[in-house]
């Protein structure tokens, strides 16, 4: 009867010792999944690429950036670019705010991703007035992407650009098990509807993967191939050319590299990796140690219920305090704030962005506001006298042009908007 006691207790050690051998064993292969981690050496890591920018800037004029953008990313020139290499790029309002300001102070982006939030990308480029029709609009806000299946592809600059290297390389998608099929992510014709953004490379010859849209004093660099910059990429000559030629374009400037090897932090969803088969959660979660072991420490904490079968207690009921409406303290507390930054342009250039933001939603204004021809479109979409409009739109090239206008400026711009929001229909 007592050997019986024990009976649990010895099986549970032994299952313990086993998850443990079996994750030292396991720590020693290669994983070939792409998680893009910065101070991996496995092939789908990044630590070649960082390294060897780092070294080629130094220490000083390399930034890394772990957790947040905004608060990281200076909003003036410093001759700089933001690096992302990952497999998803979703970004918050907070921090799509920082990688704007990054931009139009003068900076320079580059993102490479296979999964990008569209409506980020409409929005940025509806805020550098970059759009001059719906259609493209449309398309990023469709994804953006779309997608070419096969294991092999090339890599190559358009016809007639300089490019240090002498043939196209190839790339080829290497899993677990060898060769597989992969979803390579390229940028549809439509997507370049309106407006002028430059294309750099392409994939097969057709499919353009790398281009760069011009802002107001920066440029922003999107590249749908982020295995082209991975350690596996870089061990053959041809894609190392490939890889120099990209970055060549930036030399001498401060990098502020990006180590997540994912950004989720978007609220608005957006579309699932078209390779997610490739790494599963539980692949992931085996893949890192910590996270390991607190899968074992799980799976043996579970079975210690299952055998021991732990006492049922009855779920204590909390007391649910009421919900306090702080509306009005958010209010006082974000006035105070912009009281004592005494900013008030900063404050106006603010609600001309909200309010170009309730325009393209509401109305189908297919006219830039640099255009002479907007005022009269959105006066017949929205039924707001044009004079209205046009009085909005002189304040705001006003306030525009002055280092700072004055309390009396930004009452006068405050009531144009707000009677435009209580007329318009």
């Amino acid at each position: 009867m007592r050997k019986n006691r024990f009976l649990p207790a010895i099986m549970l050690l032994l299952f313990i010792i086993a998850l443990i051998l079996f994750n030292l064993r396991g720590n020693s292969k290669l994983s070939w999944q792409t998680h893009y981690l910065s101070d991996s050496a496995d092939p789908y890591g990044k630590s070649v690429l960082r390294n060897l920018l780092e070294k080629q800037v130094g220490d000083t004029n390399f930034i890394e950036i772990n957790i947040r953008l905004d608060g990281i990313l200076p909003d003036t020139f410093d001759r700089a670019i933001y690096v992302f290499i990952g497999e998803k790029f979703h970004l918050d309002s907070a921090n799509q705010a920082a990688l704007f300001n990054f931009i139009t102070a003068g900076n320079t982006a580059f993102i490479a991703t296979s999964d990008i939030d569209g409506f980020m990308i409409s929005d940025l480029l509806f805020e550098a007035e970059a759009f001059a029709c719906k259609d493209a609009s449309g398309v990023w806000r469709d994804g953006g992407f779309r997608t070419l299946t096969d294991s092999v592809v090339t890599l190559g600059a358009v016809p007639n650009r300089f490019r240090p290297f002498s043939r196209r390389p190839t790339l080829t998608f290497v899993g677990e098990y060898g060769v597989e099929p992969y979803a390579w992510q390229y940028f549809p014709d439509e997507s370049f509807c309106g407006y002028t953004p430059r294309l750099l490379g392409v994939l097969n010859e057709d499919y353009a993967n790398f281009c760069v849209f011009p802002f107001d004093g920066g440029e922003l660099y999107l590249h749908s191939t982020p295995l082209a910059f991975t350690n596996y990429a870089l061990v053959e000559k041809d894609r190392f050319a490939y890889a120099q030629w990209v970055f060549g374009q930036f030399w001498g400037r401060k990098i502020f590299w990006d180590n997540l090897p994912a950004r989720k932090d978007s609220s608005s969803g957006g579309s699932s990796s078209p390779n997610a088969f490739n790494r599963g959660p539980l692949q992931y979660i085996l893949s890192q140690p910590a996270l390991a072991w607190a899968w074992y420490i799980l799976l043996a904490m579970a079975l210690l219920y299952v055998i021991f079968r732990a006492k049922r207690r009855q779920r204590v009921i909390p007391v649910l305090a009421t919900k306090a409406n702080t509306s009005l303290e958010f209010i006082q507390t974000i006035g105070r704030l912009y009281f004592n930054q005494n900013n008030h342009k900063k404050l106006a250039m603010h609600k001309m962005t909200l309010f170009l933001n309730f325009v393209r939603r509401q109305y189908p204004v297919r006219a830039k506001i640099s255009d002479a021809d907007f005022a009269r479109q959105l006066s017949e979409q929205s039924h707001v006298p044009r004079e209205l409009i046009e009085h909005i739109l002189s304040l705001h090239a006003r306030i525009r042009n002055k280092p700072a206008i004055s309390a009396g400026m930004l009452t006068d711009f405050h009531r144009a908007l707000d009677k435009f929001y209580r007329t318009c229909k």
